[in-house]
């Protein structure tokens, strides 16, 4: 497993977090912050120890709705994120990436239906995790 990817299921990790969880997810379904601003995390602190953020992009997506009970062709709105490496890190496989690639490099791209469940919300940063 490489250095960053470890460092990313770490950060996911730390976001699922019980005591995280329900403010990342307002974050990610209803930011509050304008296009390229850092939704999560805002304190320098938790970019210090998360050694990511996620800044949201300026637009959203229409996505496949994957619900059990959706109609078929059904589509969802999803908030779009760049997952980017912070500069404040403390991980030396982040800062060897930041060294390569610049602080500002998109290492991946989310989308977060506005409407998604704690379930949902859990699985797409997991998913993107192991793509790291």
């Amino acid at each position: 497993m490489s250095g960053l990817k470890k460092s990313g299921k770490k950060a996911v990790e730390a976001i699922l977090n019980p005591q995280k969880i329900d403010v990342a997810l307002q974050k990610f379904t209803r930011p509050a912050v304008g296009a390229g601003k850092p939704t999560f995390p805002t304190s320098q602190r938790d970019l210090k120890n998360i050694g990511f953020h996620f800044d949201l992009a300026d637009h959203t997506r229409e996505v496949p709705d994957s619900r059990p009970n959706a109609k078929p062709g059904a589509t969802r709105t999803a908030n779009v994120f760049h997952w980017q490496a912070a500069a404040q890190a403390e991980s030396k496989s982040i800062k060897e990436w930041i060294q390569k690639n610049g602080s500002h490099a998109v290492i991946q791209t989310l989308e977060v239906p506005v409407d998604a469940t704690k379930e949902e919300f859990e699985e797409i940063l997991k998913t993107a995790a192991e793509k790291l």
